[in-house]
């Protein structure tokens, strides 16, 4: 399935320029650091100076200011709306000291109100201020007092912490520097600051020197000028359902993380199992990848907040590069962050309306600091955490990461912990969840990670799986200096890679029913009693509303520690009751066989077979218990197999298997026909009712050609006057029926 994008509503834009359209509101002049004279007179101000002699103290700085911006007055900019950029243009003069090495000037939030920029004090004249007038520990500039030696006050005067910076040549002499503000202006727009304009300092590091045009400045064009851009509010996209639908109308996803394209190729990606491109950045470059092997592609949009950048990035991506079915927003939002993330999904989910829209949450165990994203709120924890998400950023599916494979132990000891959690929250908001699965080595502290071994990786995906998780990307393919799925240093494949292929072909299969079932307990299963782990509690009679397995344990394993599995219990749409053993055995360099487990698990008498879905095949199964209603499992190290209970229904593989009878066949044309028009039963394409397109997506997908199904594969010229005819008639009947 194919997004398309819509065009993008156009950002407004708004010019503050003194003497053009009306504006008169733009103050500046410079501050000059003056020991010897108490009096000093540059005269005019029609420029604006900032030099250095390589101290650590500027002998100019620049003071700008656009009053007046944000309002409803002609050509302001009102509330509520959602802007994306904010640029200060300023002019460079041809006085700048030669030389065609670059300079830096740092653009920062003023932070004290200065009354008229100079002129309200009589030592300076106007477009002028010197430092003498500014006391420290004083209330404003203007006020005759100790000179202040050390110039405008770090944190009184100015923030340091809003700093941005912007190189500027000899070449530049003549023209226009743009300096982007956009995350200053935001915080003057929504309150945080408070608008008294920029300092604009030198770079200390040299003797560096420039001289920029000022509101005096005889030619209003070459003046300084505030650009802000935004858009009109939109309202937010509430989509019940969607990510559910989404999951069920496209294969199981599994993607990795890449983000250098001289180490990814089509083929060699392809051929690690993977069915999914997950750019990390840089669209041109990554993603005619995906369009050369012909793979669905998903972006990391990486920016915390909505801007004209972002929106030209998302255009130009979908524009240029067919294959979009998702947009992975920010990674690891704080709460503070959560805003901005919002507006990215939400322009999305409104231009991009047919694909996934998610973000990537951060794993258990932060501190309240990450996760709000300051130290000002001491007591929000990760339950707090994740419920932001998913009320203020409304992902489709609600995604995270842990990565539990450190070199000192099996694996970390919230690993459980975490995935209970995830589960608890996803099925709170009836969303999919999603996972990235550890697939990279750290050699160098902190944070060390071991490369995952066979087991490893089997333990961490089937775990999930078992869980109900729908979706994966592995961090990474490539990542930096490190081994991942390619080796970064010289791009050969590695042993996680080999490993990686057959699994992933088995989740693959897996996945096909995995992603139509809904997860309603998943437990542990100790070794002969040994203790629960990292929270999750241990299996017990009825547990998932199974009362037909009476027993499950682990057969013949001596005692010992991290020798488990887990049990998950599922039903579908139409309470058909399902469940998935997998082997928790996996350790460091251990493959899957070397983690061999046996499994007994005995079911009430009443039931004589189960079926099974072959995670090799993808065929369906039936397996004849004994006598004593036992089945039996050999199951390699971090693998699992999926069961059903036989009555008469099969596992449903097809969005297109309306009956869930495994096949599509005529039955399914039948409860389309039922749906047609009226409710969503027979939804192929997940726009929320059975209609025409979920008829042509049956005919394609048919696999039974049974009488009644022949008679329903029409020429397909007439299809869809088939299509039309028959919703008149279904119609008509519904009418009789309903007097």
């Amino acid at each position: 399935m194919i997004a398309a994008l819509a065009s993008p509503a156009p950002a407004t834009i708004a010019m503050f320029r003194q003497g053009e359209n009306g504006y008169s509101r733009g103050l500046d002049t410079f501050v000059r650091r003056d020991y010897s004279r108490q009096e000093y007179n540059y005269g005019g101000g029609v420029d604006l100076s900032i030099q250095s002699s390589g101290g650590p103290v500027p002998v100019r700085q620049a003071l700008v200011n656009f009053q007046d911006v944000f309002g409803i007055g002609p050509g302001q900019v009102a509330a509520g709306k959602k802007l994306t950029g904010a640029t200060l243009r300023m002019k460079l003069r041809t006085d700048l000291i030669p030389g065609s090495a670059a300079k830096t000037l740092f653009v920062s939030p003023t932070l004290i109100e200065i009354p008229n920029y100079g002129s309200s004090y009589r030592l300076a004249s106007h477009g002028e201020v010197t430092w003498k007038q500014r006391e420290h520990l004083r209330a404003g500039w203007g006020i005759a007092g100790t000179e202040l030696v050390n110039g405008p006050v770090i944190e009184e005067d100015y923030d340091s912490n809003r700093t941005v910076s912007q190189s500027y040549y000899n070449s530049d002499l003549g023209t226009f520097i743009d300096i982007d503000v956009t995350d200053i202006v935001m915080e003057c727009y929504n309150g945080t600051l408070s608008n008294l304009g920029f300092t604009i300092r030198p770079d200390s590091g040299g003797y560096a020197a420039g001289s920029f045009h000022s509101n005096e400045f005889e030619t209003v064009a070459d003046r300084p000028q505030l650009e802000v851009s935004y858009l009109d509010p939109v309202a937010s996209v509430a989509r019940p359902g969607f990510g559910k639908q989404w999951v069920r109308r496209n294969p199981f996803t599994l993607g990795a993380l890449t983000q250098t394209p001289t180490l990814v190729d089509g083929p060699t990606y392809r051929g690690a199992g993977l069915n999914t491109f997950l750019a990390w950045k840089r669209p041109d470059e990554l993603l005619p990848i995906a369009v050369g092997e012909g793979l669905p592609w998903q972006f990391h949009v990486s920016e915390a907040s909505l801007t004209a950048d972002v929106i030209n990035e998302i255009s130009e991506s979908i524009t240029n590069f067919a294959g979009n079915n998702g947009w992975l927003v920010n990674d690891e939002p704080s709460f503070l962050q959560m805003a901005g993330t919002a507006d990215i999904v939400n322009y999305l989910k409104h231009n991009s309306p047919k694909a996934l829209v998610y973000t990537n949450a951060f794993p258990i165990g932060g501190d309240s600091a990450t996760y709000y994203g300051n130290n000002s709120n001491p007591g929000y924890k990760y339950s707090d955490y994740l419920n932001d998400i998913m009320t203020r950023v409304q992902p489709d599916v609600l995604m995270f990461d842990l990565y539990p494979f450190n070199a000192a132990k099996v694996h970390a000891d919230l690993y459980y912990n975490n995935l209970l959690t995830i589960c608890h929250v996803a099925q709170t908001y009836d969303v999919p969840y999603w996972a990235f699965i550890q697939a990279y080595e750290k050699i160098d502290a902190p944070n060390l990670r071991r490369l995952s071994s066979e087991s490893d990786l089997r333990f961490q995906m089937f775990t999930m799986l078992t869980a109900g998780f729908k979706g994966f990307h592995y961090f990474g393919y490539d990542l930096g200096g490190w081994r991942a799925l390619i080796d970064s240093s010289d791009g050969s494949t590695t042993s996680l890679y080999d490993a990686a292929a057959p699994a992933n072909a088995e989740v693959q299969m897996l996945g096909a029913a995995l992603r139509f079932l809904e997860s309603t307990d998943v437990r542990y299963i100790p070794n002969s009693g040994q203790t629960p782990q990292g929270g999750m509690p241990s299996w017990s009679f009825g547990a998932g509303d199974d009362l037909l397995i009476t027993d499950v344990d682990i057969d013949g394993a001596p005692v010992e520690k991290w020798k488990d599995g887990v049990i998950g219990f599922f039903t579908d749409d139409d309470g058909e009751k399902y469940f998935m053993i997998t082997n928790a055995f996996h350790g460091a360099d251990m493959s899957a066989a070397d983690a061999l487990l046996d499994f007994r698990i005995e079911f009430d008498p009443g039931v004589t077979e189960v079926l099974s879905l072959n995670r090799i095949t993808g065929e369906q199964e039936v397996l004849p218990l004994g006598a004593d209603n036992i089945l039996r499992l050999a199951l390699p190290g971090g693998t699992g197999m999926l069961f059903k209970y036989n009555t008469g229904k099969g596992f449903q593989l097809n969005v297109a298997d309306f009956t869930s009878d495994g096949v599509v066949d005529g039955a399914d044309l039948v409860d389309w026909q039922r749906g047609y028009g009226f409710n969503g039963d027979s939804d192929a394409n997940g726009d929320g009712i059975s209609g025409g397109a979920d008829f042509l997506i049956w005919q394609r997908n048919l696999t039974d050609v049974s009488p009644l199904s022949q008679h329903a594969t029409v020429p397909e010229p007439s299809l869809l006057l088939f299509v039309g005819w028959l919703g008149l008639a279904i119609s008509d009947n519904r009418r009789k029926l309903t007097i």
